[in-house]
């Protein structure tokens, strides 16, 4: 029953540490994929404003000057910024000196293609990380342009870095949940051996006062049997063969009083007192 009730207790205690341990582990991912929708969609955000302000600024920027656009992308998150004519062409570039430049028409079918707004994670030639936004401007009776922004991402992955420490926060509690639990089980484990010992040393103190009682019924009704069997022995002829049987029953009698009188002595308690003792005098006795 204890090994049962053990073992019911164990299946039930993993289990609830299973499911605390699953639950942790999917609010800390869940809490981490969170924080990074979240700074992908602040650099988006970011993006996406400052997009509107240099369209704005096209509008009304001209061909001689693009001073009004370079104010727009002197933000220290902007990596670099341009916009492009569908043929390719670059109208402005953060860095002047590649106005004028070309894109390839594969990578401007590419970015205009993508519809209106295009994303994705790239790494600078400095080994930077950074996210590429496309912008796809259209005006009326003239050819869509492509307004690239490319943003650095340092404040980004700050943010998820710091959420994934999230991780060691989630890997200690989960330690210190399983230690509690192996704890628990050993206390709970040793409490019912604990009680199990006492309720067994009970049941055998028991099992000992009922020998006591039975085996001094049993040499009360053996001491008369005894005693008239030893009498009928004396009366009976010598040689005779009830006298042999007496003196079987008798002896019979002696050794079921011996041991009656063993279990008596085994199930007697007994007290002992430690104490120095001269060995000699102890030996010579």
């Amino acid at each position: 029953m204890h090994s049962y009730v053990s073992a019911l207790l164990r299946g039930s205690l993993f289990m609830l540490l299973l499911i605390f341990s699953a639950a942790i582990i999917y609010t800390t991912d869940r809490n981490i994929q969170i924080v990074r929708t979240l700074a992908v969609q602040s650099l988006t955000d970011t993006a996406v404003g400052l997009s509107s302000a240099a369209d704005n600024a096209l509008r009304t920027m001209g061909d001689k000057t693009s001073s009004n656009i370079r104010a727009v992308f002197s933000d220290r998150i902007v990596a670099y910024a341009l916009v492009a004519e569908k043929s390719g062409n670059i109208r402005f570039h953060t860095n002047p000196r590649l106005i004028n430049t070309k894109l390839s028409p594969r990578e401007m079918d590419r970015s205009i293609s993508g519809g209106t707004f295009s994303s994705r994670r790239i790494l600078l030639g400095t080994g930077v990380p950074a996210y590429e936004f496309n912008f796809v401007m259209y005006r009326p009776d003239e050819a869509p342009q492509m307004l690239r922004l490319v943003l650095h991402t340092l404040s980004a992955d700050t943010m998820i870095r710091q959420a994934e420490r999230m991780w060691w926060i989630a890997g200690l509690l989960l330690v210190l949940l399983w230690m509690a639990g192996i704890v628990f089980e050993r206390f709970f484990t040793n409490r019912m051996k604990t009680q199990a010992a006492r309720e067994n040393q009970k049941r055998l103190t028991l099992i000992g006062q009922m020998t006591a009682v039975l085996a001094h019924e049993i040499r009360n009704a053996l001491g008369s049997v005894k005693g008239y069997a030893q009498w009928l022995e004396e009366k009976a002829v010598a040689g005779s063969t009830q006298k042999e049987a007496l003196a079987v029953v008798v002896k019979g009698a002696l050794r079921i009083e011996s041991l009656v009188q063993e279990l008596l002595i085994y199930s007697k308690e007994e007290t002992c007192r430690l104490e120095l003792v001269e060995l000699a005098s102890l030996v010579r006795e």
